[in-house]
């Protein structure tokens, strides 16, 4: 009988070169053991436990730390046991002598008392700790093992150990270098380095608000006086131009007032006339006739005065007429405010119900108007108080607006701790509620698209004007190379489409030129 033997801690792992019926297959089940039990994975390949007596207890499954058999005689939890694990292999048998310790039963049923008792290796060789390891292995990769390959210093499931163990064949004189990949690891390097860059900038010499967004000056129309609105064309989005009518407010009062004073300046006028002429026609008595008897009984009764009373009355009648003549012209010119009209070339942010008929008092809202004339739009931003010292009027600021990659100069135009005088337009109220904030007021460089009137954007506040220039021209030689390079595809991409066309064509042309 031929026998390998693997040295070991005061043993041997015999191998019995005697051919075995049964096998190891690499398609049977495997599953993971409890973390009460052993910390290996295990497999259920055919093997036994050979006992000191000669006893042969079949294998129930294995790992590199344990196994579990069926046990033929009167075991005890923490007994242990010597013998030799006894696996067969594709030219015999291999030997593993060990000691293991039982660890019990396995309970399968209540009813059912179980034969399988679980057992740990406790004393084991290197040599055979390997030799397992190389059996599990080789299970586990679905193929049998065989002697030669105990000799080599790789195993079949690790095939990457071998290539790495071969020595480095030389490079022949005619190999190319990979200059292309060396650009790459270069290219990457220095994308890593202005990543690297562009972090420390952004955080010792930017300043970022808590909130901004573009907005504008913001004009309320409301109603100088009590009364309807009539009905008007104009709705939130439109874009009216200045001195262009809105609306009218229809004031039932006023309007009668007005007719009222208009009646009692024709009056006092005709009664002026009357006395003017009776004192230029008459030298006696003048008949005069008496209006507040006239008003309260309805009747008109007239009596006689002297030249000299007419005179005094005729002064009284001319003061009356001036009187309701002023009156006449005020109720006009209040009729007259009645009517809206636009302050400016703005665009309608809200606008009462155009359908008419509503009664509004005086001051309330009628229209909201937003001023869009390229000066007045602005961006407002909030900054902390920590971060209000390092920001000054005049100082460069970027503006990016949301879904565009352009950046927008910009310089401070103003700080406040409260908030503007002038209301502005597309800035919640509620965002200035904070207490620890102060508002910055930002002009843009070149005009911002009214629509974007209050659209949330991003600012940033330089605190390194020379840092920032350095940026500024990296980040346009960047956009230049960017935009170079996709010129360059593209005509590359036209110039292989028309060669792929001509091709395509050619072959046609050919038969059509063919005769016959």
């Amino acid at each position: 009988m031929n026998t390998l033997a693997t040295p070991g801690a005061g043993r041997s792992a015999i191998v019995n070169t005697k051919a075995s019926a049964d096998g190891m297959s690499g398609t049977a089940s495997i599953r993971h053991e409890s973390r009460d039990e052993r910390r290996y994975l295990r497999i259920t390949p055919s093997f036994f436990f050979v006992t000191p007596k000669g006893d042969r207890w079949p294998g129930q499954n294995l790992s590199q730390d344990g196994f579990s058999l069926q046990a033929k005689g009167p075991l005890a939890p923490g007994q242990r046991m010597s013998g030799q694990l006894v696996l067969p292999s594709a030219e015999g048998e291999i030997h593993l002598p060990l000691t293991a310790s039982c660890l019990g039963k396995v309970s399968l049923c209540e009813k059912t008392p179980s034969k399988i008792w679980r057992f740990q290796i406790v004393d084991i060789g290197a040599g055979q700790t390997e030799l397992l390891r190389a059996l599990i292995r080789s299970h586990l990769a679905g193929r049998r093992l065989h002697l030669p390959a105990l000799l080599d210093s790789h195993t079949e499931q690790t095939p990457r150990k071998r290539a790495s163990a071969e020595p480095p064949s030389e490079p022949t004189a005619g190999r190319r270098r990979p200059w292309f990949r060396y650009l790459l690891l270069l290219t990457a390097f220095l994308t890593l380095l202005l990543v690297i860059a562009a972090t420390l900038y952004q955080h010792f010499f930017l300043i970022e608000p808590d909130f901004a967004a573009v907005t504008a000056p913001r004009v309320e129309i409301r109603a100088p006086s009590s009364g309807i609105v009539s009905g008007h064309d104009v709705e939130a989005g439109d874009v009216i131009h200045r001195d262009e009518p809105l609306t009218h407010i229809e004031d039932v009062d006023l309007n009668s007032n007005l007719i009222l004073a208009e009646a009692a300046k024709r009056f006092n006028q005709r009664l002026a006339t009357h006395l003017e002429q009776e004192l230029t026609s008459r030298s006696h008595l003048i008949d005069l006739i008496d209006p507040a008897q006239a008003t309260t009984t309805g009747i008109a009764n007239f009596s006689d005065i002297s030249p000299i009373a007419a005179r005094a009355r005729l002064d009284q009648v001319i003061s009356a007429r001036d009187f309701h003549s002023a009156r006449v012209d005020a109720l006009r010119t209040r009729q007259s405010q009645n009517t809206l009209y636009s302050p400016c070339d703005c665009r309608v942010a809200w606008a009462l119900s155009s359908a008419g008929g509503t009664f509004v008092d005086k001051g309330d809202r009628l229209m909201t108007l937003v001023r869009t004339t390229p000066g007045d739009v602005m961006v407002e931003a909030l900054v902390h108080m920590r971060d209000i010292h390092r920001i000054h009027a005049g100082q460069d600021a970027f503006i990016s607006l949301p879904g565009s990659h352009q950046t927008i100069p910009a310089k401070v135009r103003s700080l406040a701790l409260d908030v503007e005088r002038q209301p502005r337009a597309g800035f919640p109220e509620w965002v200035r509620q904070q207490q620890n904030i102060a508002s910055v007021l930002v002009v843009p460089q070149q005009p911002l698209p009214t629509d974007r009137i209050g659209t949330p954007v991003d600012v940033r506040f330089s605190d390194a004007p020379l840092v920032d220039e350095a940026t500024a021209w990296a980040k346009d030689i960047f956009e230049r190379s960017v935009n170079a390079s996709r010129r360059l595809i593209e005509h590359t991409i036209d110039v292989s489409r028309g060669f792929i066309e001509r091709l395509s064509l050619s072959p046609s042309d050919d038969r059509e030129a063919m005769p016959g």
